[in-house]
């Protein structure tokens, strides 16, 4: 793992979300709730994978440290730049 295949992972999560996001503000009253639950979800999940079958030894500590600031800032930021991103097209 190096910190661009680290950078790779995190853009390429993110616009995966930007996606997931734009499809529940087209299907539900509350996208930025499930959303958030859809990617706590999921960075707990990675996390306990990354517990369980580490890619390297002591991996796990930097690896739930990286999923919980990636899922944190993707609830953060993902729904203010997508409605900053369709309201600009008007």
């Amino acid at each position: 793992m190096t910190p661009l295949s680290i950078v790779f992972a995190c853009v390429t999560v993110n616009i995966i979300g930007a996606y997931i996001y734009l499809k529940l503000k087209g299907k539900t009253k509350r996208p930025r709730l499930y959303f958030g639950l859809i990617t706590v979800f999921t960075g707990v999940l990675l996390s306990l994978f990354d517990w369980a079958f580490p890619a390297e030894p002591g991996i796990a500590g930097v690896a739930n440290t990286i999923h919980a600031l990636v899922a944190a800032l993707s609830i953060a930021w993902i729904p203010v730049w997508m409605r900053k991103s369709i309201y600009s097209r008007k």
